[in-house]
């Protein structure tokens, strides 16, 4: 629900909004990183080190419902 809604009451808008303690919680994370090296004679394999990118994102929703009667 974004913007404007109408013809619903208070309650079903709060229930589009409530995410029922779907994703609450702790949360932890391990990354590791196995490689190969080179070390055979005809082995041309190098490790110039490894990057590990990750995104954590969190949604919080603050929101105001108003009633306006016409």
């Amino acid at each position: 629900m974004i913007g404007d809604v109408s013809n619903v009451t208070r309650d079903d808008i709060v229930a589009g909004l409530n995410s029922n303690g779907a994703g609450l919680g702790q949360y932890s994370i391990d990354i590791s990183v196995d490689v190969d090296m080179g070390g055979g004679q005809l082995c041309t394999h190098t490790d110039d080190g490894e990057n590990v990118d990750y995104t954590i994102e969190v949604i919080i929703l603050d929101y105001t419902i108003t009633q306006i009667k016409d």
